[in-house]
């Protein structure tokens, strides 16, 4: 069970560590009025003027609210899974047990809820 959490910690704090910076670069991209401005020239600009730590400005929220996400997606899993190899029984009973899993689309589109507020 900790392994779980802890291996989804790392996971989602690791694909903020390295998305966060391709979203800031995309924001950039977007915000810059000079459509022939690619992703390189304005990633050669943020470093010039505004040096390495730019990339991250604003990670610490997401960086923790995402590893805490998937240590629950990645504990809820593994639950789900034990629970189903435990109890073989028919299929009714594992549809109850499917629509406890926090894996279920319904908790995506909460994720994505609180991501974009």
């Amino acid at each position: 069970m900790y392994r779980d959490l802890l291996a989804g910690y790392i996971a989602g704090s690791s694909g903020t560590l390295i998305g966060y910076p391709l979203d800031i670069l995309k924001t950039r991209v977007q915000l810059n009025k000079n459509l022939s401005v690619g992703f390189t020239k304005i990633a050669k600009e943020i470093l010039q003027k505004e040096g390495i730590f730019a990339f991250y400005k604003g990670m610490a929220a997401p960086f923790i609210s995402a590893g805490l996400i998937n240590s629950l997606l990645f504990s809820g899993y593994t639950l789900t899974l034990k629970e189903l190899q435990n109890n073989k029984k028919s299929e009714k009973d594992f549809k109850t047990i499917e629509g406890t899993n926090p894996n279920n689309i319904k908790f995506f589109e909460i994720k994505k809820k609180i991501k974009f507020k």
